[in-house]
């Protein structure tokens, strides 16, 4: 674990807090360490398995809410990756990449702004489909077939990449903030 304690913060301010103020941000330190470590693996282990049983078990894949819910479950991995993995990589560097360099700071709002934003679309979009699929109305049911299934998902998730990618090319984040 590469945590120093060797900071300017720490140097100007009064020699009788240092203990308390090394105790906080070693406690600050081992909570992001163990906390997120703990969170990235639960999380992609999970997103992970619901992807496996999703498309493995065939009474899953017959359901057209399927489709979008594996969308949605990749999506998951990769901002659990994207949220955590980063920050579990500073805690054991003990260097903040979100810091040095403005382009990954602006790359991961980015991602994980996208990533969250088609995950919660695709879920939603799971949610309609069985409101189309168990509807009365004929033209409703009709609706709801793997076609559409695939074009609006696929619209979707492009959209809000798209959003996502505008938002990083105008957008002036300073790594500092």
């Amino acid at each position: 674990m590469g945590f120093s304690i060797e900071s300017d913060d720490i140097r100007q301010s009064d020699p009788s807090s240092w203990g308390a103020m090394v105790s906080l941000i070693l406690i600050n330190v081992l909570v992001v360490l163990y906390f997120g470590m703990f969170a990235l693996l639960i999380g992609f282990t999970d997103s992970i398995i619901q992807v496996f049983v999703l498309t493995t078990v065939s009474f899953y894949r017959k359901a057209l809410c399927t489709f979008c819910f594996i969308i949605a479950a990749i999506h998951e991995c990769g901002l659990f990756v994207t949220a955590y993995g980063s920050i579990v990589v500073s805690g054991f560097l003990d260097n903040q990449l979100a810091r040095t360099s403005a382009v990954w700071c602006k790359l991961r709002y980015c991602l994980i702004s996208s990533l969250c934003a088609a995950s919660s679309v695709c879920g939603y979009l799971a949610t309609i489909d069985q409101c189309l699929t168990t509807s009365q109305n004929v033209r409703f049911r009709h609706w709801s077939s793997m076609k559409h299934a695939h074009q609006v998902s696929l619209s979707r998730v492009i959209i809000w990449w798209l959003h996502d990618t505008i938002w990083l090319y105008y957008q002036e984040k300073s790594p500092i903030t």
